[in-house]
């Protein structure tokens, strides 16, 4: 790991951060026998956060699904019941 004092750092500040970014390595600045590290934040992606639902093989007929939730949309609407 590269370490630099808070004046080294200053003066090539873009370069430590391109260093950062293109080797994902960490850098140590040091001050006042103080330790600083500055690392590359690896965000996730908002589509890494789905799960994959889970697929039917080829040719699986529903009644061989368990727990496979069912509404028959050839009934009546009744306001009342339906809503329960």
């Amino acid at each position: 790991m590269k370490t630099y004092t808070t004046t080294a750092l200053r003066a090539n500040l873009y370069k430590v951060i391109d260093y950062i970014i293109e080797t994902g390595n960490s850098v140590a600045v040091e001050k006042d026998n103080q330790t600083v590290i500055i690392n590359k934040l690896h965000k996730k992606k908002k589509l890494d956060n789905l799960t994959k639902n889970q697929v039917l093989p080829p040719n699986t007929s529903l009644d061989e699904v368990p727990n496979l939730q069912t509404f028959d949309i050839n009934t009546e609407w009744k306001e009342g019941q339906n809503l329960e």
